[in-house]
């Protein structure tokens, strides 16, 4: 079934509402400590489209992702911003909104499909709440807010556009929108599972092989691509450092999580850290084990009765599968961005009931609901303000948030408080005494304090953890200078020009 052309005011003004939401972004800074300074502040290959520049970003492998069409559209804002945040932060903001005006025709079709006997204004009402659920909610501000999360909001409109072209048997166009969203970011590998469940509903029609195989094709070669990026940035953690429990336990950790956050979203951070002690996190993962255990037998016993609840379950759990833990790539557990595509089908799940006749009388809870997330995502926008707002958010968000402690006591080591940096490096290492940085950045505050005996002993300990570490070896030898062991520096500053240099022992 095909609905009726909408009304453009509609999704324009589901747009115009996320804007409203994300204005605080507009007046945010860059993150430097947080890959925007390697991104942005200090990445000469965006400056210009020069031949050099081109082949970079057409070629460039950075921080483990492939994607040339994002560095393109980061060269654009370049050529008309220079480095001012604010005009890459409204082209973010302006992808966003379109996103959520894609993603208003696709929720308008497949209620089109779901419910054929559903009146035009209810439809248009259900598609607009769930453009509305999936535009305001605050986990979409990881993915609006930081500018190296381009990618993020990007490969969603052309993934969203793809998507929309499918679903009106364009497929050239589809494809071609498909292999853009690719491009941006691989995190939409699994579309053309997608496709095969909306096939089975609500669309209740098959196409033939013949014309997803190219989006498989596609699928295979960006994963493959995506995963080799991985490996020398060092990220892909082999089985035997994360056992296949460990995976599995995470994996259904994540499920639980990113429903549990859709439902009641609060106390966001930028990371959610591998936990340094499993054993600790262990009931977790059993406990989420069970829960989407059971949620799948649900799930599968109430197929043929809640069809639409079965395919948005097996969207969510497909589209999140790459980034579940079970190929586990950097130091994350979970993350508010992975969500961006794989909770749109919630978002559907959320409106629905408005498809029904004589449901109007839940449009005054559903606008308080979309006041609510607006206002959450007002409030969290403002998080990432600048480095020091956005570290102080993330340590009092999360006590357990290592990573926090190391990034605030760099930005009291620049200011020359060294009381205030060795005590958040203490803490860091208090929360993961296996924290190499830690204790490096330890041995450059007591170096400063003119402790080079204390300073020795940090230092050592992170050439433990960590021995091949750029700048360990080099704060090694100012400290053996500092106790005047002038052969002992030459030989740790001899092994720090190996390692930057590239060369082995």
């Amino acid at each position: 079934m095909s609905p009726r052309p909408a009304r453009p005011l509609v999704p324009l003004a589901c747009a115009a509402a996320a804007f409203a939401a994300f204005l605080p972004v507009l007046r945010n800074g860059f993150i430097d400590d947080w890959d925007d300074g390697a991104n942005f502040s200090t990445n000469p290959h965006i400056r210009g489209f020069s031949s050099s520049n081109l082949r970079w970003m057409l070629a460039a492998i950075h921080s483990g992702h492939y994607h040339p069409l994002t560095w393109l559209s980061i060269a654009l804002d370049h050529a008309l911003w220079g480095l001012d945040p604010r005009g890459y932060h409204l082209t973010s903001l302006l992808l966003h909104c379109a996103n959520v005006v894609l993603f208003y025709f696709i929720a308008r079709r497949l209620f089109a499909e779901a419910r054929p006997e559903a009146g035009e204004a209810d439809l248009e009402t259900a598609s607009a709440l769930a453009a509305l659920l999936f535009g305001l909610h605050p986990l979409r501000v990881e993915s609006v807010a930081w500018a190296s999360e381009r990618r993020d909001v990007l490969s969603g409109f052309f993934y969203l556009a793809a998507l929309l072209f499918w679903l009106r048997r364009e497929g050239a166009a589809a494809l071609a929108c498909y292999a853009a969203s690719l491009l941006s970011k691989a995190m939409g590998v699994t579309l053309p599972f997608a496709l095969l469940i909306l096939e089975r509903w609500p669309l209740r029609e098959r196409r033939g092989w013949k014309e997803k195989a190219p989006f498989f094709a596609l699928a295979a070669v960006a994963a493959l691509v995506g995963f080799a990026a991985e490996i020398p940035n060092g990220a892909a953690r082999a089985l035997d450092a994360l056992p296949l429990s460990v995976r599995l336990g995470s994996a259904a950790y994540g499920l639980v999580f990113y429903l549990e956050k859709t439902v009641w979203p609060s106390r966001l951070v930028p990371i959610y850290g591998m936990p340094t002690d499993l054993r600790a996190y262990w009931p977790a993962f059993v406990a989420s084990g069970v829960l989407a255990a059971a949620a799948a037998c649900g799930v599968f016993l109430m197929r043929r009765r809640r069809p639409g609840l079965a395919a948005a379950s097996a969207y969510y759990a497909l589209t999140l599968a790459p980034v579940l833990g079970l190929s586990h790539f950097g130091p994350q557990l979970v993350a508010d961005r992975y969500s961006y595509l794989a909770c749109l089908p919630l978002a559907l799940l959320g409106a629905a009931p408005l498809t029904v006749r004589g449901a109007r009388r839940l449009l005054p809870a559903a606008a308080a609901l979309c006041l609510a997330l607006g206002a959450l995502t007002w409030r969290q926008a403002r998080t990432w303000r600048d480095s020091g707002t956005f570290w102080s958010h993330a340590a009092a968000a999360d006590p357990g948030c290592w990573i926090a402690r190391l990034y605030l006591g760099n930005h009291a080591l620049a200011k020359r408080d060294y009381a205030g940096a060795e005590r958040l490096y203490r803490e860091a290492i208090e929360i993961d005494p296996l924290y190499a940085a830690a204790y490096g950045n330890l041995g450059a505050v007591l170096l400063q304090e003119k402790r080079p005996e204390a300073a020795l002993s940090a230092f050592a300990r992170a050439q433990e953890l960590s021995p091949d570490h750029p700048g360990i070896h080099g704060n090694m030898a100012a400290a053996l200078r500092a106790e005047g062991k002038v052969h002992e520096a030459a030989r740790e500053a001899r092994r720090e020009r190996e390692i930057t240099s590239g060369r082995s022992p």
